[in-house]
């Protein structure tokens, strides 16, 4: 199960974004494995093993959010949005639609998970029903940051008020996870 080096960049840049003082502190607190890649360089269109994302985020929970790995998990997949969409993709998601955005999410999705799945089950202008039939790893904390990817691309387009309610849970054993999504 792999994840691409976009979200292990992203999990380094996090930490030395907001807690530069103690970025040492965590990469210490990290296994060999994790701090041989993440004290490398990170390769933005190569492939890494998801437990390069899973462990780092566990012990950035720790440190910095008393444990809440969903708030975490969460806060990491909004900044991972804001830097992608506001970088390259700016222009194009200044234009962008709700609309364009859900109808493209499983091909964005298959950019940062290569072994995930999902479709859009329900769609109108102001509300979208997913479901993801396959993550790289069934864990938590990979929902909830891919909900809190999927805010910030929404604030992107435009979005306010945006409400993701998490209905199943693969990471919980459920079949397939699944959230309804409104806005305004």
């Amino acid at each position: 199960m792999i994840i691409k080096g976009t979200s292990i960049k992203g999990t380094y840049d996090y930490v030395k974004r907001f807690y530069p003082e103690r970025f040492e502190e965590w990469m210490e607190s990290l296994s060999e494995e994790h701090k041989t890649i993440y004290s490398g360089a990170i390769i933005i269109s190569e492939w890494y093993p998801v437990e390069a994302m899973i462990e780092p985020t566990k012990k950035i929970a720790e440190l910095f959010f008393d444990g809440d790995i969903k708030k975490c998990a969460w806060d990491l997949g909004r900044f991972g949005a804001d830097t992608v969409l506001g970088g390259i993709y700016k222009a194009l998601i200044q234009i962008a639609t709700p609309g364009f955005l859900i109808n493209r999410a499983s091909k964005i999705l298959t950019t940062y998970y290569k072994d995930a799945d999902m479709e859009v089950i329900d769609y109108t202008a102001k509300f979208c029903k997913i479901r993801f039939t396959k993550l790289p790893k069934n864990e938590s904390l990979i929902e909830y940051n891919i909900c809190g990817w999927m805010e910030m691309a929404l604030e992107k387009v435009g979005c306010n008020d945006i409400k993701i309610v998490q209905l199943t849970s693969l990471a919980n054993g459920d079949l397939f996870s699944e959230y309804d999504i409104s806005w305004i």
